[in-house]
């Protein structure tokens, strides 16, 4: 056992940082955070030790965020390379343990990721299976969102660099994903923004690198309009934008019926929740059966000088009770009170 922890905490950890020059760049402007770790574990965890590297900033502890690692199987017959993320998320202001069910959901958010960027995934396609009966190596095999596996006997086959730079850039494109908050419903996205801008200096380790400027927003709210709009007008509807002046986005009116329309778009997979304003609860809870919540989830946000955003899956219920909903206070408007007259 010694000598296997002397092999993954010394030996495979410093042949992986020797391959910075090359891995770093693959990262892009995450790689100047370039970090690599390893365990070989206590105890039982001894069945599943791994080395991995990452960008700290995205991914600050094993629990947080998406790496690269190479996990090793429990009766030596060889090891997987595979990319995969931590075991918690942040959700309402903390961190929080993820059951399976969104473990699942957040391997499958960057495979989709990578594979709309990377196409085809054919070299980590192997499901990964670790041989070990401990619940922590159970955990990693379900927080896997691609692998690779290798056995003994072609090891010296491999062409270990150019597999792992693969990785490399795959995760870059994950961490892109993540810094638009796919991985985040939109009320955690806005949440987090507010977090982040009254308190600037409180670091939270899972949306490390979130946030999107003023340019990226529009970007995702005209791609949410345009989609919303089309499906309106190829329903019959007859549109107007209303969403500069009103507390709805667009008036639809079809057959002398007239309907208020709340449209959120999001980077997010997730569209089960929103955040609205006051002003926007009251519409719909005083005018019930007369509006419609309109949520344009997995929008593709290209960033840059000038970026753009595609694609996006819609969903829309009309007549919309927002009573079926739960609504959660997450902020209130305090005012100290006004001097009393002397």
């Amino acid at each position: 056992m010694q000598e296997r922890g002397q092999l993954v905490r010394q030996e495979l950890t410093s042949e992986l940082r020797s391959l910075q020059w090359l891995l770093a760049p693959e990262l892009g402007r995450y790689g100047d955070a370039f970090n690599v770790g390893a365990s070989d574990g206590i105890g039982r965890k001894t069945e599943a030790p791994w080395v991995r590297f990452c960008s700290s900033e995205m991914s600050p502890k094993p629990t947080d965020g998406y790496y690269v690692v190479i996990h090793f199987k429990r009766n030596g017959s060889g090891l997987y390379l595979t990319l995969g993320c931590g075991s918690t998320n942040w959700n309402g202001g903390s961190l929080i343990p993820l059951k399976p069910d969104q473990l699942a959901r957040k391997t499958e958010m960057a495979r989709k990721a990578i594979e709309y960027e990377h196409g085809i995934l054919e070299d980590f396609t192997d499901i990964i299976d670790l041989g070990a009966e401990a619940p922590l190596p159970k955990t990693f095999e379900k927080a896997t969102a691609i692998a690779k596996f290798i056995s003994v006997d072609q090891i010296y086959d491999q062409d270990f660099e150019a597999l792992l730079s693969k990785l490399a850039a795959y995760l870059r494109t994950v961490y892109d994903a993540q810094s638009s908050g796919f991985d985040l419903t939109e009320a955690d996205q806005v949440q987090l923004e507010i977090e982040q801008t009254i308190r600037p200096k409180k670091q939270i380790n899972s949306a490390q690198g979130f946030g999107l400027s003023a340019p990226e927003k529009k970007a995702v709210e005209l791609r949410a309009m345009k989609i919303v709009t089309e499906w309106l007008d190829n329903n019959g509807y007859s549109t107007k934008d209303q969403s500069s002046t009103q507390p709805y986005d667009i008036l639809a009116q079809k057959n002398g019926e007239k309907i208020f329309v709340e449209v959120k778009g999001t980077t997010s997979q997730d569209p089960s929740a929103i955040l609205m304003t006051a002003n926007e609860v009251d519409l719909h809870k005083q005018n019930k059966g007369k509006t419609a919540l309109a949520i344009v989830s997995s929008i593709n946000l290209v960033k840059g000088s000038e970026p753009t955003a595609g694609g996006g899956e819609l969903y829309i219920e009309s007549g919309w009770d927002i009573d079926d909903w739960s609504l959660t206070p997450t902020a209130f408007r305090v005012e100290k009170p006004k001097p009393k007259n002397s």
